[in-house]
């Protein structure tokens, strides 16, 4: 295992081990917020002697919510499972692609269309 940026901290596998059993787990009780953070790709930075931890949203709406609702809170709480204060987490909007993503590409076929449409709030046109 690498160590991460030579700090002789926690390295990269370790953070995104503890990101996705640890504080993912916690946000157990809300469902899609722990999805998110359980599916999200993680970039690691190193910045001003800290390591920056962004993660990424679908859109600009997600990234307002999660940036006044829940930062401070994600992390307040990844420092306390880390030991580490020298860690911060932001959030950014994924790059947009021009693939075409077809709602059986990202529903199962056992779940009802439906069902599945209401509970991700799909944008249907």
């Amino acid at each position: 295992m690498q160590r991460y940026m030579n700090t002789g901290e926690l390295c990269v596998d370790e953070m995104k081990r503890l990101w996705r059993e640890e504080l993912a787990e916690h946000y157990v009780n809300t469902p899609r917020l722990r999805l998110l953070l359980l599916n999200t790709p993680l970039h690691f930075t190193h910045e001003g002697g800290q390591i920056l931890i962004t993660f990424e949203v679908n859109n600009e709406v997600q990234k307002l919510w999660v940036e006044s609702r829940i930062i401070d809170g994600l992390n307040n709480l990844f420092k306390e499972i880390t030991g580490k204060q020298s860690i911060k987490i932001s959030v950014c909007v994924e790059p947009k692609t021009n693939e075409t993503i077809y709602i059986t590409d990202i529903i199962p076929p056992h779940i009802p269309i439906e069902q599945e449409i209401s509970e991700i709030d799909l944008d249907i046109k």
